[in-house]
């Protein structure tokens, strides 16, 4: 079972917004000549393989280790490549989007993690669950990644997010936000074509739509 991310999906979270003093993991590379771990200009990387630079030890194979942030290694050094494990995912993803809790479950097929919208009732008065941001993946860590990304980019971790939706008086298609007000989001847009207050229970979220190739 996969239990880190890899360094480039730590650093993609870090570009959208995830502070690296979250991560508890580091990566770090190390040459049998010494016992602490080499700084970035005492390694340099040829053909995909890492080797030793400094002057004793030149041209000599490195290792890479991840190793836990409380670990007894230079600090520095171990700031350099913050590495982002399963707990730190669960701790940094939303428990729950405006009351839809998160849900994970597993199948034979692998996980499956998504934000439960309850109680939405089809013609027919069946209740159906809809499930937001849903992604999988057979690693669990995997499809974690992939819905936390999905919150940043959305920007549910912040005070607002970006939708698009429809004016029910003149079908104008809108850019609106959401603002993320405790205890309940607040949903209030002035559509920008003919005026109208667009409140709560009418809001219509659409999908932006993708030019074709």
């Amino acid at each position: 079972m996969k239990t880190e991310l890899s360094i480039e999906q730590s650093f993609h979270l870090i570009e959208l917004g995830v502070d690296p003093k979250l991560a508890s993991k580091c990566l770090l590379y190390f040459c049998d000549v010494y016992d602490e771990p080499l700084a970035s200009w005492d390694r340099y990387e040829e053909n995909g393989k890492v080797f030793c630079a400094t002057e004793e030890a030149y041209g000599r194979s490195v290792e890479s280790r991840i190793v836990s942030m409380d670990a007894d290694f230079d600090q520095s050094a171990k700031e350099e490549n913050p590495i982002f494990d399963l707990s730190d995912i669960l701790n940094i993803l939303p428990k729950e989007i405006y009351c839809n809790p998160l849900r994970i479950e597993t199948t034979k097929e692998g996980w499956y993690v998504g934000y439960v919208e309850y109680g939405l009732t089809n013609c027919d008065d069946t209740v159906v669950h809809e499930i937001k941001g849903e992604k999988s993946s057979t690693e669990l860590i995997d499809a974690l990644y992939s819905l936390l990304k999905w919150c940043l980019e959305i920007g549910y971790m912040t005070d607002y997010h970006k939708v698009k939706i429809r004016c029910p008086e003149c079908g104008s298609i809108e850019d609106a936000k959401v603002e993320h007000t405790f205890p309940f989001w607040t949903f209030i847009h002035f559509c920008g074509n003919c005026g109208y207050v667009i409140m709560e229970s009418e809001w219509e979220e659409v999908e932006p739509k993708t030019e074709e190739k």
